[in-house]
């Protein structure tokens, strides 16, 4: 983290990574890579506001979706292979205020915006809302505790 001013603090994380040996359509490795960005300005001991955002980008749609695993039993797990495949740029934007209830318990309660840009995937679906949004919106509330 660095400090930019005495209440205000900020983070910048990036990603890259490579899959060698993949079934892409295309053949080849598969690429995916992502910068995020954290701000946090600190009220006072109690309140801290945070934003963060991301960029994620999936290069041959390899590593957003879903990849069903089977169970010793040979039931199939995870997401259906329609629901995988979004080559594209994956965005995020999230907002919401830490509250600090003692030095132990912090209440965090977020708002969340996700949106993609890029084709459908090959089952002509979309990556939100059961195929048919390419964003959607969450609210979330978050209680950490730490011992």
């Amino acid at each position: 983290m660095s400090k930019v001013a005495s209440s205000l603090l900020h983070d910048t994380l990036n990603v890259i990574a490579l899959a060698r040996e993949t079934a892409l359509a295309r053949g080849g490795p598969a690429w995916w890579y992502g910068v995020n960005k954290y701000v946090f300005y600190k009220i006072n001991e109690c309140w801290t506001w945070g934003i963060r955002s991301e960029w994620f980008r999936d290069d041959g749609g390899f590593r957003v979706g879903g990849f069903l695993a089977t169970l010793p039993d040979g039931r199939l797990r995870g997401l259906p292979v329609a629901r995988s495949g979004f080559d594209g740029s994956f965005y995020e934007i999230t907002i919401g205020p830490n509250y600090r209830w003692n030095k132990n318990l912090v209440i965090r309660p977020s708002w969340r915006l996700d949106w993609y840009d890029g084709p459908l995937n090959n089952a002509g679906l979309r990556p939100y809302d059961d195929g048919t949004k390419r964003h959607q919106f969450t609210w979330a509330t978050e209680v950490l505790f730490t011992y």
